[in-house]
Protein backbone atom coordinates (compact mmCIF):
# COMPACT_ATOMS: atom_id res chain seq x y z
CA UNK A 1 0.00 0.00 0.00
CA UNK A 2 2.80 2.55 0.73
CA UNK A 3 4.73 1.65 -2.52
CA UNK A 4 1.19 2.75 -4.29
CA UNK A 5 0.79 5.53 -2.63
CA UNK A 6 4.74 6.64 -3.35
CA UNK A 7 4.25 5.46 -7.01
CA UNK A 8 0.55 7.77 -7.24
CA UNK A 9 2.90 10.59 -5.67
CA UNK A 10 5.56 10.47 -8.07
CA UNK A 11 3.44 10.22 -10.82
CA UNK A 12 1.28 13.26 -9.56
CA UNK A 13 4.75 15.72 -8.92
CA UNK A 14 6.08 14.51 -13.00
CA UNK A 15 2.42 15.34 -14.23
CA UNK A 16 2.28 18.88 -12.58
CA UNK A 17 5.98 19.89 -13.38
CA UNK A 18 4.94 18.23 -17.41
CA UNK A 19 1.95 20.63 -17.04
CA UNK A 20 4.00 23.59 -16.49
CA UNK A 21 7.27 22.70 -18.49
CA UNK A 22 7.54 23.17 -22.45
CA UNK A 23 5.82 26.76 -23.98
CA UNK A 24 6.28 29.16 -21.87
CA UNK A 25 3.55 31.42 -23.64
CA UNK A 26 1.53 29.22 -22.32
CA UNK A 27 1.45 29.96 -18.41
CA UNK A 28 3.29 33.27 -18.11
CA UNK A 29 1.68 36.45 -19.34
CA UNK A 30 3.89 37.15 -22.39
CA UNK A 31 1.53 40.55 -23.43
CA UNK A 32 2.77 41.62 -19.97
CA UNK A 33 6.70 40.96 -20.75
CA UNK A 34 9.30 43.66 -20.83
CA UNK A 35 12.75 43.29 -22.60
CA UNK A 36 15.53 45.23 -21.53
CA UNK A 37 19.41 44.69 -23.32
CA UNK A 38 21.93 46.00 -19.70
CA UNK A 39 24.54 48.39 -21.76
CA UNK A 40 25.95 49.79 -17.72
CA UNK A 41 27.72 48.05 -16.27
CA UNK A 42 27.58 44.73 -17.65
CA UNK A 43 26.93 45.10 -21.30
CA UNK A 44 25.90 41.19 -21.63
CA UNK A 45 22.42 40.74 -20.74
CA UNK A 46 19.47 41.13 -22.34
CA UNK A 47 16.14 40.44 -19.94
CA UNK A 48 12.97 38.89 -20.67
CA UNK A 49 10.73 39.80 -17.42
CA UNK A 50 7.18 38.73 -16.99
CA UNK A 51 5.12 37.35 -15.07
CA UNK A 52 4.52 33.52 -14.85
CA UNK A 53 2.35 31.18 -12.83
CA UNK A 54 3.64 28.45 -10.58
CA UNK A 55 2.40 25.49 -9.26
CA UNK A 56 0.48 27.18 -6.80
CA UNK A 57 -1.00 29.11 -9.45
CA UNK A 58 0.47 32.22 -8.13
CA UNK A 59 1.72 34.74 -10.33
CA UNK A 60 5.52 35.28 -10.46
CA UNK A 61 7.45 38.52 -11.64
CA UNK A 62 10.44 36.84 -13.15
CA UNK A 63 13.21 37.61 -15.55
CA UNK A 64 15.49 35.67 -17.45
CA UNK A 65 18.60 36.74 -18.98
CA UNK A 66 18.28 35.77 -23.04
CA UNK A 67 21.52 36.03 -23.52
CA UNK A 68 22.75 33.35 -21.99
CA UNK A 69 20.45 31.01 -24.02
CA UNK A 70 20.92 31.92 -27.23
CA UNK A 71 24.09 32.59 -29.48
CA UNK A 72 24.85 32.94 -33.01
CA UNK A 73 26.39 30.79 -35.65
CA UNK A 74 27.01 31.61 -39.35
CA UNK A 75 24.89 35.16 -38.87
CA UNK A 76 21.85 32.68 -37.38
CA UNK A 77 20.21 33.18 -33.85
CA UNK A 78 20.71 29.52 -32.48
CA UNK A 79 19.08 27.77 -29.36
CA UNK A 80 21.17 26.08 -27.37
CA UNK A 81 24.01 28.95 -27.12
CA UNK A 82 25.57 31.91 -25.44
CA UNK A 83 26.29 35.71 -25.76
CA UNK A 84 24.23 36.58 -28.63
CA UNK A 85 24.85 40.42 -28.17
CA UNK A 86 28.57 39.47 -28.99
CA UNK A 87 28.00 39.82 -32.64
CA UNK A 88 23.99 40.75 -32.61
CA UNK A 89 22.89 44.16 -32.36
CA UNK A 90 19.19 45.70 -33.42
CA UNK A 91 17.76 43.40 -31.12
CA UNK A 92 13.98 43.18 -30.89
CA UNK A 93 10.98 41.13 -29.67
CA UNK A 94 7.01 40.69 -30.40
CA UNK A 95 4.42 38.31 -29.76
CA UNK A 96 3.20 37.03 -32.66
CA UNK A 97 0.30 34.89 -32.87
CA UNK A 98 1.15 31.47 -30.94
CA UNK A 99 5.38 32.23 -30.98
CA UNK A 100 7.61 34.69 -29.02
CA UNK A 101 9.57 35.86 -31.24
CA UNK A 102 13.17 37.33 -31.03
CA UNK A 103 15.03 38.95 -34.23
CA UNK A 104 18.16 40.70 -34.64
CA UNK A 105 20.95 41.82 -37.24
CA UNK A 106 24.09 39.63 -36.69
CA UNK A 107 27.72 38.98 -37.92
CA UNK A 108 28.47 36.02 -40.04
CA UNK A 109 32.31 35.79 -40.45
CA UNK A 110 32.63 39.52 -38.49
CA UNK A 111 30.47 40.39 -41.47
CA UNK A 112 26.85 42.41 -40.32
CA UNK A 113 24.59 41.08 -42.37
CA UNK A 114 21.98 43.11 -43.77
CA UNK A 115 18.59 40.93 -42.89
CA UNK A 116 17.32 39.98 -39.82
CA UNK A 117 17.67 36.35 -38.27
CA UNK A 118 15.00 35.25 -35.48
CA UNK A 119 13.78 32.33 -33.32
CA UNK A 120 10.84 31.23 -31.80
CA UNK A 121 11.63 32.14 -27.72
CA UNK A 122 8.27 29.54 -26.66
CA UNK A 123 10.21 26.50 -28.44
CA UNK A 124 13.48 27.11 -25.88
CA UNK A 125 12.18 28.52 -22.91
CA UNK A 126 9.89 26.90 -20.08
CA UNK A 127 8.25 27.98 -17.18
CA UNK A 128 9.19 25.96 -14.28
CA UNK A 129 7.14 26.38 -11.12
CA UNK A 130 6.70 30.25 -11.94
CA UNK A 131 10.42 30.92 -13.30
CA UNK A 132 12.01 31.40 -16.97
CA UNK A 133 14.36 29.04 -17.62
CA UNK A 134 16.27 28.22 -21.24
CA UNK A 135 15.39 24.43 -21.94
CA UNK A 136 18.85 22.91 -22.23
Amino acid sequence: MKLTINILALFLATLITTALAGGFKASCEVQKATFVQHRIPDPDRYWMELPCRSRNGKMNLSAINLNSCFGNSGGRLVWPGSNFLGSCQDVSTRVSGEKVVMSARCQKAGVLQGGRTEIDLNFHVTNIDGFPVCDR
